[in-house]
């Protein structure tokens, strides 16, 4: 049987009048044999009995079902401030280790629910009044263990016959441990985060901060690029990137196009908006310096179309590259770096060419080791066939991968003006 909750708290002389405070030998001694002891004693002792029992009525006392227990702060103490409440392990002594602290919630019958344990802050009111701040506080050890708190959950019976013979033993769903002064949290099993609702529902619940690269990594770490705005991971041979950056110019609305071009001259093809004039702005997509990582793949993939303007059979040659677009008013000019797609065909006529390629980072420096591929299909003039040309050259080509990056397209041309070449495409993942 549980006792019910009693509804009146036993005060006594609050008036504060004939309130004598026992001696010391009095309180080691106690009551005699026919003692008659002073009223002022009965009414201290009484007085204090039910000031306690009052000050223990307002921070512990049983809820709405005589099975809750609740814990709290006052509401709000004299100075307008809610209460705070703290729940502290010991701390240790000179030799000891710090006293551990258990919060748990019942247990239920074979046909009950079990309770459930809650941490609350105080709500704060007014102009500038924060809210108040849960803190779970393991014990100080003066030694070299460390401190732990851990949660615990207490999973349903899985038989579901009732009768408690298949409940399974809690477990550990989260814990904090201070190894070595670096405090870490960890789930035994997985660890979720989910917005259930809110006033914003669409928006995530986990936010990771950009940072720079740490300098001192442990093999698993993840974090946020501050630079390059990507997720990495460490391995062994260094960072993973674990997304990708897509960098698509035919959503924008823009073609490249180059203008009046002199013979054998390499030109950085420029940004035009449909329907615009001569573009002054190179299309080109920016990697920052130091970001690439051994794994690293840089794809483009583009569709160049060539115009003939002149009748002139010598065409112009576009490629791709991973460098620098070279100095000097635009049209761009003597553009430097990797060329990732350069073709070789001299003898056929074509006005169309789609290519993918890549460079893979194999290491890094001012000399990065990189592997190049591509893969390019012509439509040609000339015929009614469509050759398709692939090039892989394996660890034969080098990048500066501590200085920032252009990823860009560029034409050769032959001759002069009688061409104009136009991409209607380009797109660079940074995998």
């Amino acid at each position: 049987m549980v006792e019910p909750q009693p509804n009146k708290i036993p005060t006594w002389n609050t008036g504060g009048l004939n309130r004598t405070e026992p001696t010391v030998g009095d309180k080691v001694t106690g009551w005699t044999l026919n003692d008659q002891p002073p009223s002022a004693y009965f009414n201290w002792l009484q007085y204090y009995a039910g000031a306690w029992l009052g000050w223990l009525e307002e921070r512990v006392h049983k809820g709405s079902l005589e099975n809750d227990l609740i814990v709290e702060g006052l509401q709000p103490d004299t100075s307008g401030k809610g209460g705070d409440l703290t729940l502290r392990a010991g701390q240790a002594n000179a030799t000891g280790a710090g006293g551990d602290l258990t919060v748990r919630a019942g247990h239920a019958d074979t046909s009950g629910v079990g309770g459930d344990v809650g941490l609350q802050s105080g709500d704060g009111v007014g102009t500038n009044r924060n809210s108040g701040s849960v803190v779970v506080e393991s014990g100080v050890s003066t030694g070299t263990g460390r401190g732990r708190i851990d949660f615990e959950v207490s999973e349903a019976e899985t038989g579901g016959s009732g009768s408690g013979s298949y409940a399974n033993s809690k477990s550990r769903f989260m814990r904090m441990d201070g190894t070595s002064g670096q405090p870490t949290i960890y789930a035994d099993r997985y660890l979720q985060m989910q917005n259930a609702g809110g006033v914003d529902p669409a928006r995530g619940v986990t936010r990771i901060i950009g940072k720079a690269q740490p300098t001192s990594p442990a093999l698993g770490d993840i974090y946020l690029d501050a630079n390059t705005e990507q997720m990495a991971v460490k391995r062994t041979a260094g960072y993973k990137n674990l997304d990708t950056i897509v960098y698509n110019i035919s959503d924008d609305a823009v073609l490249g196009q180059t203008p009046g071009a002199t013979a054998a001259t390499t030109y950085v093809i420029n940004e035009v908006p449909y329907g615009g004039g001569v573009g002054t702005a190179p299309l080109r997509h920016v990697i920052p310096a130091n970001t690439l990582r051994i794994g690293t793949i840089i794809r483009v993939r583009a569709q160049f179309t060539l115009e003939d303007l002149g009748g002139i059979s010598t065409f112009p040659s576009p490629r791709v590259y991973v460098g620098s677009i070279g100095v000097g008013p635009s049209p761009y000019t003597a553009p430097t770096g990797v060329q990732i797609f350069h073709p070789a065909r001299a003898s056929l006529i074509w006005d169309r060419c789609y290519v993918e390629c890549e460079l893979s980072i194999r290491g890094l420096g001012l000399a990065g080791a990189a592997d190049l591929r591509w893969r390019s299909m012509f439509d040609e003039t000339s015929s009614s066939v469509r050759p398709i040309d692939i090039q892989s050259i394996v660890n034969t080509v080098t990048v500066d991968t501590t200085a920032s990056l252009d990823v860009f397209a560029a034409a050769l041309f032959g001759t002069s003006i009688e061409w104009q070449v136009e991409l209607f495409q380009f797109m660079v993942d940074v995998i």
